[in-house]
């Protein structure tokens, strides 16, 4: 489930440069590693990471939403290195997020 705190909206609006916080499993991401994080995929092709992860839980991420995004819809997608193995996973929103 993702939450946007700025407009307390569930699964549908992204708010640039506010608060998304995003509840599952497995979420855990190391921020610093450039291939890890929240990334926001655009309807466009383009691609968005989030400068900032501000807590950083298994089961709960609470991230900056990038001021850069544009107007559209987006996937958000977590990329970490789950506990005891080597190589990126990736998890998906089910939902798209729209920057309106």
């Amino acid at each position: 489930m993702y939450l946007d705190h700025a407009r307390e909206s569930r699964n549908d609006k992204l708010t640039p440069g506010g608060v998304g916080e995003l509840r599952g499993k497995l979420l855990k991401v190391d921020p610093e590693a450039a291939k890890q994080g929240v990334h926001f995929l655009g309807d466009d092709g383009g691609e968005v990471k989030s400068p900032l992860v501000i807590r950083n839980k298994p089961s709960n991420l609470l991230f900056e939403v990038p001021e850069s995004l544009a107007i559209g819809d987006y996937t958000l997608e977590i990329r970490s290195i789950v506990k005891r193995t080597s190589s990126i996973r990736t998890g998906q929103l089910g939902d798209s997020l729209t920057v309106e």
